[in-house]
């Protein structure tokens, strides 16, 4: 059963069309990379995913407690931590598990 589904999401900003009718899914239980060339969307699908910015038409779908980790290329400073120690704090529930099952 797909976690994440994208149907025929458009997005332009002005005249320039980033997404024109996309479609995928993405199924549990698989972890996804995203790569490609500057400019060419990634940032702007990962904040229509985190819903920081809507398409214009099309839906996506993100079922409930389904995880998805984005860090911001800029405009966010992190105080007392690198980005490596901040992209960590993604895994903190199952550390916090792993902690309890092997009592440090």
């Amino acid at each position: 059963m797909p976690e994440i589904t994208l149907s025929d999401l458009s997005l332009s900003f002005g005249p320039k069309t980033i997404f024109d009718s996309i479609n995928f899914s993405i199924s549990e239980s698989h972890k996804t990379a995203l790569t490609g060339a500057n400019g060419s969307g990634k940032t702007t699908l990962m904040k229509l995913l985190c819903k920081k910015i809507i398409p214009d038409s099309g839906s996506a779908s993100i079922v409930k407690n389904t995880r998805i980790s984005y860090i911001p290329q800029s405009g966010i400073t992190y105080k007392g931590t690198n980005l490596f120690e901040e992209t960590e704090k993604a895994f903190n529930e199952i550390i916090t598990i792993i902690k309890k099952i092997f009592k440090y």
